[in-house]
């Protein structure tokens, strides 16, 4: 009897063992299946806020399309001389769904443009955002190195010739008011008096 205690004892602990492990095991893979979750849906939330200037080109694209066949099929319905009922029923969804996709497609462009120009979080990986572009040419292309400047500019790009344009701006303006301080210095003089204003 004392035999048969020690076996079920041990078989008992070790079910107790084995239960514990798959326990370990089923917590281990829940706390994984978590996280796959919470990137899966990190993902998702990014790809629905994260709209590239590709993805709406694409969007217009098809969009439009879409309506160039609508509008093509409406004028040769349109251009029948007895159109049947079904025609003219076919007809009257055509204007309707014409007028509709025709607001669509404004606001599918307008939020084209607003990708292409935005300066929103997502919009900083978009690399066709033109604000993107303008930071990215601000920062250099890394294509040159040089110890007082860092990574140079590219000086073909709109960023640097606009900043160029403005610097060069500033010098004219610097140098019209100089000579116009000059010029009303002049103008309080006396002509062939020798006198100089003070300064």
């Amino acid at each position: 009897m004392s035999e048969f205690d020690s076996v079920c004892n041990r078989v008992t602990s070790s079910t107790t063992q084995f239960a514990t492990t798959l326990k370990n095991i089923a917590a281990n893979a829940g706390i994984v299946l978590g996280i796959n979750f919470a990137i899966q849906a990190g993902k998702l939330a990014w790809d629905a806020l994260n709209v590239t200037v590709e993805e709406q080109e694409a969007k217009v694209n098809s969009l439009q399309t879409a309506y160039q066949n609508l509008q093509s099929e409406y004028e040769q319905l349109s251009g029948k001389q007895d159109p049947t009922e079904a025609e003219k029923n076919r007809l009257s969804y055509l204007e309707r769904r014409l007028e509709l996709d025709e607001r669509i497609l404004k606001a599918e462009k307008s939020q084209l443009f607003e990708e292409k120009t935005g300066s929103k979080f997502t919009d900083l990986f978009d690399p066709e955002n033109m604000e993107t572009q303008y930071k990215k040419e601000m920062a250099g292309t890394g294509s040159e190195w040089n110890i007082l400047s860092g990574f140079a500019q590219n000086r073909d790009g709109y960023a640097y010739l606009s900043g160029l344009y403005e610097r060069k701006m500033e010098d004219i303006q610097a140098s019209q008011q100089e000579i116009e301080k000059w010029t009303s210095y002049r103008d309080k003089m006396d002509e062939g008096s020798g006198n100089f204003p003070t300064l």
